[in-house]
């Protein structure tokens, strides 16, 4: 969905480049698609059953659209500040025992308040307006296809946001910084150069403000590590190894043994 998303979205802002990109991304779904549908395949051959999901595909929604519902009612309880950051998975006493609502607007309505969102919501949709007004200043320049496979990239990712927690995962979290750094780091790189310099007092101030933030940080953390036993023992019992792995759906494995 990601996918066909950002390819409507770029044939419909860079109409020379259309029926270039329109085939690329044609071949690109296909193509894996099909290496999907074999990956399958090759399982069953050697294997003589399928790999444990037995099923190409879903058919359903994983009641994604209850769990929308039941988010949005529960946020009503605390509209203006929300639980906090990634502690959707505490709202036990309101029945919830999944990690997030696989849908990056409704988490942020949930964990960080209806005002937040809204404020970032805005920021977003500025830099996007920006971006693109961007993109016409470099129109057939030799940036162009970056900055088109930049453009189609986010796209695709917050489309696939709006219905799964890839902006939770550490994995799809990395690679969506990558792109936002390489899009910055296009955007600046054709600006003119602005020269700033940062008197002692400002020095000072952004001292204070980094050591500031790392005392919190390790403050927030210090405790969690007497847990550190726990985790060990959990992470022996899911997937037989006290190695962690990054979850990236379930504890890190493609598919248990």
């Amino acid at each position: 969905l990601g996918l066909v998303t950002s390819t409507i979205v770029i044939a419909l802002l860079f109409k020379s480049y259309r029926a270039e990109w329109v085939k690329r991304n044609v071949l690109a779904i296909l193509g894996g698609a099909i290496f999907y549908g074999l990956i399958f395949l090759v399982f069953l051959l050697v294997n003589g059953d399928f790999p444990e999901t037995r099923e190409l595909a879903r058919a359903s929604t994983s009641h994604r659209f209850d769990i929308w519902l039941d988010t949005l009612s529960n946020s009503l309880n605390q509209p203006w500040l929300g639980l906090g950051g990634m502690h959707f998975i505490w709202q036990i006493e309101s029945g919830f025992t999944i990690a997030h609502p696989h849908n990056i607007v409704v988490q942020f309505i949930s964990e960080w308040g209806i005002p937040f969102t809204l404020i970032f919501a805005s920021l977003v949709s500025y830099a996007v307006y920006a971006w693109i007004r961007f993109g016409k200043q470099i129109h057939n320049s030799e940036y162009q296809w970056i900055y088109i496979a930049l453009t189609a990239s986010f796209i695709t990712a917050n489309t696939h946001a709006l219905f799964s927690g890839v902006w939770v995962m550490p994995m799809s979290q990395l690679t969506l910084t990558i792109v936002m750094g390489l899009m910055l780091g296009l955007y600046q790189s054709q600006q003119s150069s602005i020269e700033i310099e940062f008197s002692l007092h400002h020095q000072l101030a952004l001292l204070s403000l980094t050591l500031i933030t790392l005392y919190l940080l390790i403050l927030g953390a210090l405790p969690e590590f007497s847990h550190l036993n726990n985790w060990l023992l959990s992470s022996l019992e899911a997937v037989g190894s006290t190695n962690f792995a990054p979850r990236f759906w379930v504890q890190g494995v493609i598919s248990h043994p």
